[in-house]
């Protein structure tokens, strides 16, 4: 990726540097108190259901490792989400979902593109008029580019027994350069 010339417009440097590898940025996601179902992809191209009332406090303890089935599974994805009223048709929603239909559904609708979450993410762009006003500072809010979507792919961690022969090798080394030093 270029550089950032600060004589060049925001939105210059995205056409040229980012639209290329993201024709579908994303789009804004729940907001915390919208009661919500959300469909997560993992690194191992396993799909999580789950519900909430605050989507951004849910969404980072997946991405940290708190929650026990997604927790192995890293990186997770958002790909899908819908907005309900109240908690008990967020429930009722999860729970279809959860069904051997509701999921052939979203595994279908996922591989065709046709998620609502993926239908919204078309029109994103950058508002000018739109001001992020932080200590005093005004900066114009950018793009959400998801790199774990376009930029990671999931590779088996090394075997333990390589690691440790590699730290092993590694130790000798240390040790040969510290008797050149000290003899």
């Amino acid at each position: 990726m270029g550089m950032f010339d600060t004589t060049e417009g925001v939105e210059t440097f995205f056409e040229r540097e980012v639209k290329p590898h993201v024709p579908d940025l994303p789009a804004p996601r729940p907001s915390p108190g919208q009661f919500c179902i959300y469909l997560l992809k993992c690194a191992d191209e396993s799909f999580y259901i789950g519900q909430t009332d605050n989507f951004p406090r849910r969404l980072s303890e997946h991405e940290a490792g708190r929650v026990s089935w997604t927790g192995p599974r890293l990186p997770v994805e958002p790909i899908h989400w819908e907005t309900f009223n109240t908690r008990e048709e967020a429930v009722k929603r999860e729970d279809d979902l959860k069904t051997g239909f509701g999921r052939q559904w979203l595994k279908r609708e996922y591989a065709a593109g046709r998620l609502k979450a993926a239908l919204r993410q078309a029109g994103a762009r950058i508002d000018a008029d739109k001001r992020d006003e932080k200590d005093g500072k005004v900066g114009i809010v950018g793009y959400e580019i998801n790199f774990n979507r376009y930029f990671y792919r999931y590779t088996q961690p090394r075997p333990l027994e390589q690691i440790e022969a590699d730290i092993r090798a590694i130790e000798q080394d240390i040790l040969r350069m510290l008797r050149e030093v000290t003899e």
